[in-house]
């Protein structure tokens, strides 16, 4: 194995746990998350919106621990070796991308972004 696989792999697992970690945040504190990302638009927390962005919040910490666990089966070995990291690799970068220039210029979807492309340019 050559150190660039070795590196991929190590960024693997980083993507994973961020991954465990943003789903865990987003299922069980979407107030926290939701304050801090979108905090202008939701000045008051009595707002009828906020049970329904919860129920999204909670949602999308769903699809991060899928992400989590298909990029966990695949590094493994598990599911498909290499080419499935990638694919669940570049699924993570393209969710951090579009979070990037959807939602805001965070610490947390640029890292999200760079780990994923770079361990999968790595795999390569």
């Amino acid at each position: 194995m050559t150190w660039t696989h070795n590196a991929a792999y190590i960024l693997a697992w980083l993507t994973v746990v961020m991954q465990v970690a943003f789903g865990a945040l987003e299922m069980f504190a979407p107030r926290w998350v939701f304050g801090r990302v979108f905090g202008s638009y939701y000045e008051t927390r009595s707002s009828p919106v906020w049970s329904e962005t919860e129920k999204l919040a909670r949602n999308m910490g769903l699809y991060n621990w899928f992400l989590a666990l298909g990029l966990m089966l695949s590094v493994l070995g598990h599911l498909g070796g290499i080419l499935s990291s990638q694919f669940f690799l570049g699924c993570v970068a393209m969710a951090g991308a579009f979070g990037l220039l959807s939602v805001s210029w965070s610490k947390a979807f640029f890292s999200q972004t760079v780990l994923g492309i770079l361990a999968f340019l790595l795999f390569l």
